[in-house]
């Protein structure tokens, strides 16, 4: 009854002491669709995946662990230390490493440790400042207006690439960041890695960490594609329409759906009496 009201007490300090990193967070996230998008749906899934690894455990023992204190501690420093430099992203840290300390300090380490790899993917909900992926963008966006072109010089429509630049006949669209694809492929990652928590086969694991990134440069690249023909025949005002994102959702849906389709093991076959007695039959 004690552990209960601590714990109800901690779960309250935390709410109080985190929730401007909360709303930050949130504002990332729903900024644009351009900017880790997928980031509020991973507390979600990592809350099912939590859920349903406690409920499988046999033991209803209460447990607790002092050694959470080793992240509680740390976590809440970082919040300190963001209050003076103001960047949110130290206290976004902050933030998981007190939830792992919360949850080794309340369920005990032995429970904490069936959570190890959900609590590990809370990190990927949040944003990766723009110093330190600016390069990578920049490949990508090569990346994608490289093929955008080829593809389309193929379907016969005339097109100049110069750098990230697209000269088309009516007029030049440039990949600019928000169409490098950086999004979707965060994204794509972050679905990859939670698939294969959730499914056993090893072959079809490998299959979907190895795919994820070069699906999602390719969905991208069709997606620029498509807005290649959309600013050839409408102009470029049609990038200012709903259009716009519509093809970014088109490319993310497509992506996603593809990585769901490597990891779906197909229907399970039922094995009925009389099929049992058939197969014990024919082994004899």
């Amino acid at each position: 009854m004690k552990a209960r009201i601590t714990g109800k007490i901690a779960l309250l300090l935390f709410i109080l002491v985190f929730a401007p990193t909360a709303i930050w967070l949130w504002q990332r996230w729903t900024m644009s669709i351009w900017h880790n998008g997928h980031g509020m749906f991973v507390p979600l899934v990592v809350a099912y995946l939590g859920y349903q690894a406690l409920k499988s455990d046999v033991s209803k023992r209460e447990e607790t662990s002092a050694w959470g204190f080793l992240f509680l501690i740390p976590g809440l420093l970082a919040v300190m230390v963001d209050t003076a430099i103001r960047t949110q992203l130290l206290s976004a840290f902050g933030l998981i490493f007190s939830i792992i300390g919360l949850a080794i300090l309340l369920l005990g380490k032995r429970r904490t440790q069936a959570l190890a790899y959900p609590l590990l993917l809370l990190f990927l909900m949040l944003p990766i400042p723009t110093a330190f992926v600016d390069r990578f963008v920049l490949l990508l966006r090569r990346i994608s207006a490289t093929g955008c072109a080829y593809i389309v010089g193929m379907t016969g429509l005339p097109v100049l690439r110069e750098f990230t630049t697209l000269h088309l006949p009516n007029t030049n669209l440039e990949i600019a960041d928000a169409c490098s694809g950086f999004s979707t492929l965060y994204a794509s990652v972050t679905m990859a890695l939670i698939l294969c928590y959730m499914i056993r086969s090893n072959a079809r694991r490998a299959a979907i960490l190895l795919c994820s990134v070069p699906l999602a440069i390719g969905c991208n690249t069709l997606r620029c594609v498509m807005l290649a023909y959309l600013v050839h025949y409408r102009g470029l005002h049609a990038l200012d329409t709903s259009l716009h994102p519509l093809t970014g959702i088109v490319s993310f849906t497509l992506a996603l759906g593809i990585l769901f389709a490597i990891s779906w093991s197909g229907p399970k076959k039922e094995t009925t009496l009389d099929t049992t007695v058939e197969t014990i039959s024919s082994a004899r």
